[in-house]
């Protein structure tokens, strides 16, 4: 530090909590310190955020005030303290629970408040230097130094001190261009931004409703549509992910899953203990125990209302069509089918004339070191045998069916693939459709002790090949998979691919007594199951899963009229089969098979993923702080990157500005709303920020 500096302290930001700051260090130094604070609005208009006005901290609780009173001498009161209340309401999304958070507090006039406050620091002593934007610290020996700028007719400001605080918010430049070595992050992590935006209204009552607006209370209304968040479920619950299947436990930041809106990436998790009965809801079709808190939100579809949200311990079990039903949304398809495959994305190479090779290490002598030595270098180059697969391989049937014989039949053993089947046609299929890929291959036959029938293989001596294959699908039978292209191909590419699967490890159960026979496929990979069914539910046919304890292994089972989907004349029941689901435009309805209660104490997660989430089926904030009898704060926050994700992914508009139009609109209470006009809301009464928020630490 250097003892001729200009000031003690320099204050970049004279908003709220740079001026408690500078109030702070001169009533503690009784006055001795040197205190300046740098901002860059004019004296006639402290504190103010942007030109929407200044930002939204219009509660704070009457400990805070106190405390202030009690240690700084700074006593607030009327003008700049505008209403009173006795504690906040937070709201459940259906409204149907409240939490009450104790304590009295006060909603300030966040334009006057601030000229209170730079009349307490002039008292104390504090200067100012208003109309001057700090742009730049300064840096001396490898500490801060001061900071410099421009003041509002452009001329140069420079000051230095022997402590400088950055109080300009989270758009900080002082911050991003820190001239010294520090653990200070320069940049803000978009996923640590909270968008909020609020309106200060005047209006008629409408509607008494305490849920809606109280002057005695502030009021939180936790709602995933508009703002994401949530409730929690079991830690073992699955989830749909992007190429994989995870419980939810295993969930992490980034991570794609499947929402009404489609494959939606998770923007923040969360982890609390519970104690009670969840709620375990095992849908039709499905056959899978979801286990959720009670008032955890489902998605449900009804014949007479359509889809609505309903709390989870307010289900029941479907025994009739016009109960409600679950709804499980289906990866939506693109708007463009995917044709073909980039081989680069999966596999590494060096590329030629359109197609991939197998690389190799080679290293050779390069001159010497300083020291003497020889230098090595190592470089990549063609393999010798010249492998290759094309660097973009068309999607048509003959490649789609392929993938499906690897799925069901294939393996993967010395870097080479192995197709194996009794059935000698099979193997001549086969055969031909690495040949139209371009592989070479060789067929060879064992015997199996105890076997009538040889097994014969295929097997593709392509090394790139097999990669690609793995990376795709998966290698062994428990971890297969399928790829989330794989339901953004055509409809007849998917049949391709279904033969493929079906006709290498499927059966056809016949069955007797008139009814239809069934078609099915055994995997003892979990994810494999769920893949095929959201895929056969893509193609219009909406399979049954079968746990095999034993086995570890779970069966997909189409039956009657579905089971028919290769066209291979299954046999069909004249009479129609209760099935349990009905088919919607992209989701799949399925009725609530069994319901239950169970008694859990332990850990239990939610997922913030810019909407809803699905662990095999749908389960899913805004404000109101009074500042009079007809005065309102109503406002939102919402994860900024959440938004913008959102928004661009799916071509929305969302903003918060309509985001808030909607909220009000809903408002029962707050009637003719008008934005306040009075002297002391000018320029304030409407505006949108950013906030920076931890995420672990964020509940809006």
């Amino acid at each position: 530090m250097n003892p001729d500096s200009d000031y003690d302290v320099i204050i970049a930001g004279g908003g709220m909590a740079g001026l408690i700051a500078a109030a702070s260090v001169a009533h503690y130094s009784n006055q001795r310190a040197r205190v300046l604070v740098v901002d860059r609005n004019p004296a006639s208009e402290p504190g103010k955020k942007t030109h929407n006005g200044w930002t939204c901290g219009d509660a704070v609780s009457r400990n805070s005030l106190n405390y202030l009173a009690r240690n700084l001498g700074i006593q607030y009161g009327r003008p700049e303290v505008e209403h009173d209340v006795k504690g906040i309401y937070v709201y459940s999304p259906d409204h149907k629970r409240k939490v009450l958070f104790e304590g009295e507090g006060h909603l300030l006039n966040r334009k006057l408040a601030p000229r209170r406050q730079v009349t307490d620091a002039q008292k104390l002593g504090v200067e100012f230097r208003w109309g001057v934007t700090a742009e730049r610290l300064l840096a001396e020996d490898g500490h801060i130094a001061g900071v410099s700028g421009r003041d509002s007719e452009g001329d140069a400001f420079r000051a230095t001190a022997k402590v400088v605080i950055d109080a300009t918010g989270s758009s900080s430049v002082l911050r991003r261009f820190l001239p010294i070595e520090s653990y200070i992050e320069r940049e803000i992590d978009m996923d640590d931004i909270e968008a909020t935006g609020r309106y200060i209204l005047e209006f008629d009552r409408g509607a008494e409703d305490e849920t809606y607006f109280t002057p005695e209370y502030c009021l939180i209304h936790l709602d995933q549509y508009l703002a994401p968040a949530g409730y929690c479920v079991a830690p073992e619950t699955p989830i749909i992910c992007k190429n994989s299947l995870k419980t939810i436990g295993e969930v992490k930041l980034g991570d794609e899953i499947l929402t009404s809106e489609g494959w939606m990436p998770v923007s923040g998790t969360s982890v609390r203990n519970f104690t009670g009965n969840l709620v375990v809801i095992t849908p039709s079709m499905l056959n899978q125990e979801v286990k959720l808190t009670p008032e955890h939100l489902v998605r449900v579809w009804n014949r007479r209302t359509g889809e609505m949200w309903r709390r989870a311990d307010d289900l029941t079990e479907s025994t009739r069509r016009n109960d409600d039903y679950l709804v499980v949304p289906l990866p939506t398809p693109a708007e463009e089918i995917v044709s073909q495959l980039d081989s680069l994305e999966h596999v590494d190479g060096i590329t030629k004339d359109g197609y991939l090779y197998v690389t190799i290490k080679r290293s050779f002598f390069n001159g010497r070191a300083p020291d003497g030595s020889w230098r090595r270098k190592t470089v990549l180059a063609m393999h010798p045998k010249r492998t290759r697969i094309p660097a973009t391989i068309p999607l048509d049937k003959s490649c789609s069916e392929l993938c499906g014989w690897y799925v069901s039949e294939g393996s993967i053993k010395k870097k080479h693939v192995t197709i194996s089947n009794t059935d000698s046609q099979i193997i001549a299929r086969v055969s031909r459709l690495v040949k139209e890929q371009g592989s070479n291959y060789v067929i060879w036959k064992v015997l199996r002790r105890g076997r009538s029938k040889p097994c014969f293989n295929v097997e593709i001596t392509n090394s790139l090949l097999a990669r690609l294959l793995e990376s795709l699908f998966g290698k062994g039978a428990r971890v297969k998979r399928l790829p989330s292209w794989i339901h953004q191909i055509s409809r007849e590419n998917k049949l391709a691919f279904l033969t493929g699967m079906y006709r290498g490890d499927g059966s056809v159960e016949h069955s007797k007594r008139g009814r239809s026979d069934a078609r099915s496929y055994t995997t003892t990979s979990h994810a494999l199951a769920v893949d095929l069914w959201l895929l056969l539910a893509g193609v219009g046919v909406i399979a049954s899963i079968k746990r095999n304890k034993k086995k570890n292994a779970w069966a997909i089972v189409a039956y009657g009229h579905q089971a028919d989907f290769l066209g291979e004349g299954l046999k069909k029941a004249v009479r129609k089969q209760n099935i349990g689901f009905a088919l919607g435009r992209g989701k799949v309805y399925l009725s609530i098979r069994k319901l239950e209660r169970e008694w859990y104490s332990g850990p239990v997660y939610d997922l913030n993923s810019g909407g809803d989430f699905t662990p095999l089926f749908n389960v899913h904030n805004c404000w109101v702080f009074p500042k009079g009898q007809n005065k309102v704060n109503i406002g939102l926050g919402v994860s900024k990157a959440g938004l913008d994700r959102r928004n661009r992914r799916f071509n929305k508009q969302d903003n918060l500005q309509g985001l808030i139009d909607e909220y009000v609109g809903a408002n029962s209470v707050i009637k003719n709303p008008r934005l306040a006009s009075g002297e002391d809301d000018g320029d304030n009464a409407k505006g949108n920020w950013q906030v920076p928020v931890r995420r672990q630490n964020d509940c809006m």
